[in-house]
């Protein structure tokens, strides 16, 4: 299932739900990554909690948008900042081991369970990074959570899909200032997949220095289905001059959908369906666009619609490819 996750090209929401119609109509997608965080003091104590959750009114939205678009909807805890967890309410503790923090983790998820019924449901976005910064004391107390509130959503419905997302740069040790560290994917024992992050510009200078047994290798460290959860490169930047190119892109729009075939990924999200010119992410991941700042076509969103239509029975592994 192929899909974006931000399907827009700026903040205006009459041009936010413009973009995802024409991303509807044409059937260019059959899927939306939402990553979103918890309104930490709502949840302490239930998570049938109504409107005393003033940001979920617009997490409804925008599982609602998808939906009407005919796209499925999935669904991203984000909690960190790097490799911190982010600003909690004052006075609260930031580990895992924190009571009220672990509440409002569980009953969030709970609440995202029973109101919104995502098909697929991450827990939590590039948790690796918290693993890796010095946080080590504690990852046994986030693992914990993670399995307790993996049992919570299977309650509710066991046919949602729960896993985390590592960052795939980190974890294979290639990133800068990182160091390999495979053993962590046999701790999500209650997981029904392993979502990779991946953006490997920020480790080789060109897409030809990307080993080709990059994505193959994480097959030999999990037994777990594999799902390309945010991919991109940059096709125009300052920072990584050579690497920043339409070719370059293509080329590895090409081999990320090549390996994610291989490994039989059900899910392959290219992250920005357009570039962005608001601000926010930093350059390079600004120009990771298939289409421009004004939502038109680019080059390289015709490899895009290849691979969305090409059939099964070519030997297509992309679960839920069709043709139109």
């Amino acid at each position: 299932k192929m899909g974006f996750s931000l399907i827009a090209h700026n903040a205006v929401e009459a041009d936010i739900i413009a973009d995802n119609a024409i991303i509807g109509a044409g059937k260019f997608a059959e899927i939306n990554f939402q990553p979103q965080h918890i309104n930490w003091s709502a949840y302490t104590n239930d998570w049938n909690v109504g409107a005393s959750d003033t940001a979920w009114a617009g997490i409804l939205q925008t599982a609602n948008l998808a939906k009407a678009n005919g796209m499925e909807f999935f669904i991203g805890l984000d909690v960190l900042v790097g490799d911190e967890i982010e600003t909690l309410p004052a006075g609260w503790t930031a580990n895992f081991a924190y009571a009220p923090l672990r509440a409002s983790f569980k009953n969030w998820a709970h609440r995202v369970a029973v109101e919104l019924q995502p098909v697929y449901f991450v827990i939590t976005m590039e948790d690796n990074e918290y693993f890796v910064g010095d946080h080590a004391a504690d990852w046994t107390n986030y693992i914990s959570l993670v399995n307790e509130t993996i049992a919570i959503i299977k309650s509710v419905n066991p046919n949602i899909k729960v896993g985390p997302s590592v960052q795939y740069e980190q974890l294979t040790g290639v990133a800068p200032g990182s160091t390999a560290h495979w053993a962590i994917l046999n701790e999500y024992t209650d997981a029904d997949f392993i979502a990779i992050t991946t953006y490997p510009q920020i480790a080789y200078a060109t897409f030809s220095a990307i080993p080709s047994t990059y994505y193959s290798q994480i097959k030999s460290h999990t037994s777990l289905p594999v799902y390309v959860g945010e991919s991109g490169w940059s096709d125009s930047c300052t920072t990584y001059p050579t690497a920043c190119t339409a070719a370059q892109q293509l080329s590895f729009l090409t081999f990320l959908l090549n390996e994610a075939e291989a490994l039989t990924s059900e899910v392959f999200i290219w992250y920005f369906a357009a570039d962005w010119s608001w601000g926010g992410y930093g350059e390079i991941f600004e120009n990771m666009g298939l289409r421009d700042e004004n939502f038109a076509v680019k080059s390289n969103w015709s490899k895009w619609l290849a691979y969305r239509a090409r059939s099964i029975i070519h030997g297509a592994k992309l679960y839920g490819a069709k043709i139109y």
